[in-house]
């Protein structure tokens, strides 16, 4: 393999720290669908849902693996419900809960939640705006919430998330479109 083993395993153990979890239950015999879109993402997705406890994980098959052509997809983009239609049946055959779908380079992912009998690919700005929520309610809750605690999003997203973070009394700084931005503001 190509890819540095110590590397990803110092990468994962910094992700798994920065959890903010603490003693919050969460059920981790939910099922999960999980596909890369042919990417790079199923080693490390795999890899920090298994150590995370998550063991109830089905990998679509056919997108399991590399392929420059994208041949079940036609754009990977885990936020299109074309690049999503084959987790989708798989999550409906297995009767999972919650479909995970990252973009080639895994720097994105996409996210589909069981909805009655369908499955409904949540936006972005939806997932961003919960996990926003559910990270400053979680830090508030195990007390973890730093004194001058920030956010940062993009200026293309959703003002929804300058009400959530002005309600848990977060500030939130507005960039320019790209990690480069975000990065340039936190160093």
């Amino acid at each position: 393999s190509f890819i540095n083993d110590k590397l990803v395993t110092k990468f994962i153990n910094r992700v798994k720290k920065e959890s903010v979890l603490g003693k919050t239950k969460v059920n981790k015999d939910v099922k999960i669908i999980y596909t890369p879109l042919h990417g790079t993402g199923l080693k490390p997705v795999t890899r920090i849902l298994e150590e995370s406890g998550f063991n109830n994980v089905v990998v679509v098959k056919e997108q399991a693996l590399p392929d420059g052509e994208f041949t079940t997809c036609p754009f990977p983009n885990p936020e299109l419900h074309e690049a999503m239609a084959l987790g989708m049946e798989y999550a409906k055959r297995e009767n999972a809960e919650l479909l995970l779908a990252t973009d080639p380079d895994a720097d994105r992912v996409g996210i589909a939640v069981k909805n009655g009998k369908d499955f409904q690919i949540l936006s972005g700005n939806q997932t961003g705006i919960l996990l926003l929520n559910f990270i400053c309610e979680l830090r508030k809750e195990n007390k973890k919430m730093p004194k001058n605690a920030y956010a940062v999003k993009s200026l293309v997203s959703t003002a929804l998330a300058d009400k959530i973070a002005k309600y848990h009394k977060v500030k939130m700084h507005s960039v320019l479109t790209g990690f480069k931005y975000i990065g340039e503001l936190v160093t």
